[in-house]
């Protein structure tokens, strides 16, 4: 709850998105107590060698649309950083009202961007997180990551790297 605070004080997202972990929802939760909590595909953990931990991750009863983005046909165990911005360019951008061409493709990565910038908050796992960012290693459980990303004309771009936030 502390770490969720502390979170509050330096970002207001937009919209807060998490994995189809509950753990991740319940973290997104804690850490923005006033913002629904969204649950989209493609950030979850890879499946660990023990299935019991992935007990978890079975799809749950959504109130209304808002609450899952998820397509039923998509894996909820999905972890795949392409799909994901792709998702973002594809379902998420016209969400917030941005304009935005389907399907949306994957851009080069992102350099100086000028442009307006709107926060979102995404709420994963580990592994998701080490391979979107390129890193050796896997960021600890309380680790924020923060990385820009634009869409802009059906492309969708990153930068190139993460920072610590």
């Amino acid at each position: 709850k502390r770490g969720g605070e502390a979170l509050r004080r330096r970002v207001a997202p937009e919209l807060v998105l998490a994995s189809t972990l509950r753990r991740a929802r319940e973290t997104a939760t804690l850490a923005f107590p006033e913002s629904a909590v969204v649950e989209v595909p493609y950030v979850a953990e890879r499946a660990p060698s023990d299935p019991a931990l992935q007990l978890d991750n079975e799809p749950r009863a959504a109130a209304d649309d808002a609450a899952s983005w998820a397509p039923p046909d998509t894996p909820r165990n999905a972890s795949d950083w392409a799909a994901f911005l792709r998702f973002l360019g594809d379902v998420v951008a016209p969400r917030l009202g941005l304009p935005a061409d389907t399907p949306a493709v994957v851009g080069e990565p992102l350099g100086v961007f000028g442009g307006p910038e709107r926060a979102v908050a995404v709420f994963g796992h580990g592994d998701f997180f080490r391979d979107a960012c390129g890193l050796d290693f896997k960021p600890a459980n309380n680790a924020v990551l923060k990385r820009r990303v634009v869409v802009e004309n059906g492309v969708v771009r990153a930068e190139a790297t993460c920072e610590l936030f």
